[in-house]
């Protein structure tokens, strides 16, 4: 239930399947139509529009499995200002053997506050968490110590925190703190723990680290000790994301050399027109001497926004080329979309049949980000939005397989 200030108090979901999206008339489920009949989990329980006596949690999830469903709902206004999740908090962190997994479909979090995480805090400090979001909108949410939207954490040896993101829209999220302006990611170093994010079909737009040392615009994450902080992004497109700091779109950290594991591998994506002060889309903390021995990524059959207008790719200090990408240098047009995400239709375009169709993690959806067809022509598009009814032409674009 939805209910008074007190942890514990909140809608928790519990092996079984709850549907929004109704108004009424319908006779069988398949009439709802949850983008017109807004069905609202709000945490605004106290004063209206007075966030401070809100809901620390709107839903609050311990101990279920992927057959907890939540589908076609809008999730806000919760203020976990001294935890996290104000929208959601899965929690796994009174037990190595308790584990939190629900299912979440066609949800729209927005508007949330939180310590850790704004919209939705992973909680896998002894047990382990691994929800699943797919076709969910993660918009104007805050968090001031990390992970605007999403903040995913694990510690003990036997702990685990993973998070499936599948055609998922992450929009004007913000976080005070110093990164990840949608989402954080943390293993910590009480023992060998593990936290993995699989991203793919997924738009990242807007989000922002504005704080002193705020890094990853989009994306932050690290790793301890002997822990292991991993991502895989497939088809995924980064735009207008900020940071004051470094990494434009993504910052890694890893924090002991030779130690654990903080490393990404990105295929098929793009990033494009992101800002920090280091002007560098994906950025890692280094060595004092700029040896890059610290966290790492590869990337993958992907655009990459160099900053600059010569004939070679040039990449970030720590991360691998795995062949096939480009930095769009070649293009006729100043910005390889129109309206902020989407492919411009154009005879020469560094994305259109461009990728990879084995990508890790492509088959998870047979639509884009929009629901249109996912490949046409019979070769996917880098990036979240598939163009349709587009001619492939061929276009000279510069690449490389030097990293500098």
């Amino acid at each position: 239930e939805i209910g008074v200030r007190l942890v514990g108090s909140e809608m928790c979901i519990r092996d079984s399947t709850i549907l929004g999206g109704f108004n009424g008339t319908e006779t069988l489920i398949t009439d709802r139509d949850w983008k017109n009949n807004t069905t609202i989990l709000s945490g605004d329980i106290g004063t209206e529009n007075t966030i401070t006596d809100n809901s620390y949690h709107v839903i609050s999830n311990t101990n279920i499995n992927r057959s907890a469903v939540l589908d076609g709902f809008t999730i806000e206004k919760g203020n976990a200002e001294n935890n996290g999740g104000g929208g959601m908090y899965n929690n796994s962190s009174t037990s190595n053997s308790v584990v939190t997994s629900p299912t979440i479909y066609n949800c729209t979090f927005q508007n949330n506050k939180g310590f850790r995480g704004g919209a939705v805090f992973n909680d896998a400090t002894r047990g382990s968490t691994g929800p699943y979001f797919e076709n969910c909108i993660f918009q104007n949410n805050t968090a001031s110590s990390g992970g605007g939207a999403i903040y995913q954490y694990s510690d003990e040896s036997a702990s685990s925190a993973d998070i499936e993101l599948v055609s998922s829209q992450f929009l004007n999220n913000i976080t005070s703190s110093s990164g990840g302006g949608a989402i954080y990611l943390r293993a910590d170093n009480s023992g060998t723990s593990s936290t993995h994010a699989g991203i793919s079909n997924s738009v990242f737009l807007d989000n922002s680290a504005p704080n002193t040392n705020g890094s990853g615009g989009a994306i932050y994450f690290l790793n301890f000790s002997n822990s292991s902080t991993t991502l895989t992004i497939t088809n995924s497109t980064f735009t207008q994301n900020a940071a004051n700091l470094a990494g434009d779109a993504i910052y890694g950290v890893k924090t002991v050399e030779n130690q654990g594991m903080a490393h990404a591998n990105i295929y098929n994506s793009i990033f494009w027109k992101n800002t920090s002060s280091d002007s560098r889309e994906i950025s890692f903390v280094v060595t004092s001497n700029d040896n890059p021995t610290y966290a790492t990524a590869t990337l993958y059959n992907s655009i990459y926004d160099d900053n600059n207008n010569n004939s070679s790719l040039t990449l970030s200090s720590g991360i691998s080329d795995g062949g096939g990408n480009n930095d769009g240098n070649g293009f006729p047009s100043a910005n390889i979309f129109v309206n902020d995400y989407k492919l411009g239709n154009y005879t020469c375009h560094p994305a259109i049949d461009s990728g990879d169709n084995f990508a890790p993690n492509l088959n998870l959806s047979n639509t884009d980000v929009q629901g249109d067809t996912r490949i046409i022509n019979g070769t996917v598009d880098m990036g979240a939005v598939e163009a349709q009814n587009f001619t492939a032409y061929t276009c000279l674009l510069y690449t490389s397989d030097a990293a500098d």
